[in-house]
């Protein structure tokens, strides 16, 4: 679980010092998307994954998966965020998707993080709801702390892809402050 999480971290890092080394101080391009940055964050998705996914078989969600409770919350918690997540985002956001757009890149990244939050989102939602009853001993507050980073990190990624579809987004504003916090949680 560490070993992914922290690939997953320094993924990002690498993104971000993409982001601000290169495209914001060097070839000064404010909001670099798509860009050589997406790579690292990208990356740091399915790494995430693998770590929740370990996190999961060290916090017992396993055994909340027996009841009844668990399978139900298993199938309705991703539907509730899958459907919120496209309403919010393709429909509120885009007014539907446009998919005549002539920059396949765009759409690569513009459907590669919804779904990669969405899917890290539910992941952690369930480990935390499958695996409430079992948390203890001393590393509680540890597994508390990575699953609010990941729902953190997910309002972040959402907010800066309304944002960047609305063409609002600058460096430095409340979206960054939210990317902060949740690396900083994660960490």
């Amino acid at each position: 679980t560490i070993i992914f999480l922290s690939l997953g971290l320094i993924a990002w890092a690498l993104g971000t010092l993409v982001w601000v080394g290169y495209y914001n101080l060097c070839s000064d391009v404010e909001v670099p998307y798509p860009s050589l940055a997406d790579i690292g964050y990208v990356l740091a998705l399915p790494l995430w994954g693998i770590g929740i996914v370990s996190l999961s078989k060290a916090t017992g969600a396993r055994f909340g998966l027996r009841k009844k409770g668990g399978k139900a919350m298993l199938l309705i918690v991703p539907l509730v965020v899958i459907v919120l997540s496209y309403y919010l985002l393709v429909v509120v956001a885009r007014g539907g998707f446009d998919f005549s757009d002539s920059n396949t890149l765009k759409i690569l990244f513009d459907l590669a993080y919804p779904i990669g939050d969405v899917l890290i989102l539910t992941l952690a939602t369930l480990v935390y709801g499958l695996s409430y009853k079992y948390f203890g001993g001393r590393f509680k507050l540890a597994i508390y702390l990575i699953l609010a980073g990941f729902v953190v990190l997910y309002f972040a990624d959402f907010s800066f892809s309304y944002a960047t579809t609305l063409e609002t987004f600058y460096n430095g504003n409340w979206i960054d402050f939210l990317f902060s916090a949740a690396m900083f949680i994660l960490a």
